[in-house]
């Protein structure tokens, strides 16, 4: 990687850090039986959802497509952390919640998420941390702008 800065080398940078943050994620995870993205969404779960929530929703708020969450929801069902069933207003929804072998296990999950969130985000200091959302939701919320009018 070059500290030279330009357009391609800042997305670049972006990609790397995904990366990066996908590989400590897997570390944490890998004495159990869960990938990192997998326990990421069952700490979102824990902490966004206690009651569970339907698929469409989790994919809105994760920025997973339906595919890929489908899939590894089915693979966390299969391992006993989540229980998946028809929504009775909807047959269409599908509503997830935490099985009794996740919420064992919540405190072990969530405090490994701090652990690495604080080790992640301790590399920059306070002021630094909400520059760095700031910037973010702001490309963020540009590409879903221009998302929205392509798909027009």
């Amino acid at each position: 990687m070059t500290d030279k800065f330009s357009k391609e080398n800042l997305l670049l940078m972006v990609k790397q850090l995904n990366l990066s943050l996908d590989t400590q994620l897997n570390r944490i995870t890998r004495n159990t039986d869960l990938s990192g993205g997998q326990a990421s969404i069952l700490c979102f779960l824990i902490r966004h959802h206690p009651e569970g929530s339907c698929i469409q929703t989790l994919c809105s708020e994760l920025g997973i497509t339906h595919a890929t969450l489908s899939l590894m929801i089915k693979k966390m069902q299969k391992k006993g952390y989540l229980s998946v069933r028809t929504e009775e207003k909807d047959h269409r929804k599908k509503r997830v919640t935490a099985t009794d072998k996740l919420l064992r296990n919540e405190q072990l999950f969530l405090n490994q998420a701090e652990q690495n969130e604080n080790r992640v985000c301790g590399i920059l200091d306070s002021q630094e941390q909400r520059e760095l959302y700031r910037l973010q939701r702001k490309l963020l919320l540009g590409l879903k702008s221009i998302e929205q009018a392509q798909s027009t």
